[in-house]
């Protein structure tokens, strides 16, 4: 908070800061770090939203056909963990 002379708030600002144990996950591999967030994200992600993006993925060519199906068509598609 910035205050002026009159001891009036003139600017005031919330920032989150990391918390003491998140220094530790810097040093986290790429590819471990990727697998959480992942896992973190397909668990949280609504259908209709994960099928959305799964759409743009295909219509912009970073997964083809065979990948849309396989995700939808597996056993592995009932618990989202493709």
């Amino acid at each position: 908070m910035v205050q002026d002379q009159e001891k009036t708030e003139v600017w005031k600002r919330n920032i989150h800061l990391t918390g003491p144990g998140s220094a530790g996950r810097l040093n986290v591999p790429p590819e471990k770090k990727l697998k959480s967030v992942r896992t973190q994200f397909i668990s949280r992600v609504s259908e209709p939203v994960l099928r959305k993006l799964l759409d743009k993925l295909l219509e912009r060519g970073v997964i083809t056909d065979d990948e849309m199906d396989l995700g939808w068509n597996s056993e592995q598609a009932d618990s989202r963990k493709w």
